[in-house]
């Protein structure tokens, strides 16, 4: 586990932990040490948090030897560092984005925190820069007119494509419209793949809120559970 400062020892009965300079240097003459039953019991739940979010030596030695990344997943419970996380993978693609939105409002969420702005901004950078971007939404008057805006200060016109209800602005540019059908639940799954090797999905337990409070959220980093995603038709 990276970023870890420190140590500590607990046993059934006592905990200790010595003291640590700024300097990164080991005091032997300080140290903490207890056999309080309510301290050493919270200090075990530490330690239990950072063994259930930590990897395996077996694992990590496996990654280092082969000079590849098994993957990683973890659940997100931060709307701000959701954003952010959310606005940084599609800034680091080098050539892919892949993005579905399952309602209308999934789609003027991302819009409000400055997604849909970024990628519009991604596909009509120079051709040796520009990213390869399909994004699968729901389609309403709101929707078409922030498209219809897309086009006009992008200088973007709109391609004529072979698959229907598809906006086909350039070569690196597709909208396609996600149909939803009455008599079956709408999903709730925002799904965002970058590069088909990293990404972050988002289920809405209120689709009706602005931000992303109140969602499980999932980043991987993991090649075979992203090629998952990528059997959605897009």
């Amino acid at each position: 586990m990276d970023c870890i400062k420190g140590n500590l020892y607990i046993s059934e009965q006592e905990y200790s932990a010595p003291y640590t300079l700024h300097e990164g240097k080991e005091s032997s003459d300080i140290m903490i040490y207890s056999k309080v039953k309510e301290i050493r019991e919270h200090q075990q739940c530490i330690f239990d948090g950072f063994w259930n979010t930590s990897s395996s030596a077996e694992r990590k030695i496996t990654e280092i030897q082969s000079d590849i990344s098994l993957g990683i997943s973890e659940i997100i419970d931060s709307p701000s560092r959701t954003k952010e996380l959310f606005i940084n993978l599609i800034k680091c693609a080098k050539s892919e984005v892949l993005l579905m939105l399952p309602t209308v409002n999934s789609f003027m969420r991302e819009y409000r925190i400055g997604v849909i702005q970024l990628i519009k901004e991604l596909s009509t950078m120079s051709e040796e820069r520009a990213i390869d971007i399909r994004i699968l939404t729901p389609v309403n008057n709101a929707i078409k007119k922030i498209l219809e805006e897309m086009k006009t200060k992008m200088g973007l016109h709109e391609e004529e494509s072979t698959f229907p209800s598809e906006h086909y602005y350039n070569s690196h540019l597709r909208i396609r419209h996600l149909e939803s059908q009455s008599d079956f639940k709408v999903t709730m799954v925002t799904i965002l793949v970058v590069d088909r090797k990293t990404s972050l999905v988002i289920e809405k337990i209120d689709d009706s809120r602005r931000f992303h409070r109140g969602s499980i959220i999932v980043y991987s980093f993991n090649e075979q559970t992203n090629s998952g995603f990528l059997r959605f038709n897009m």
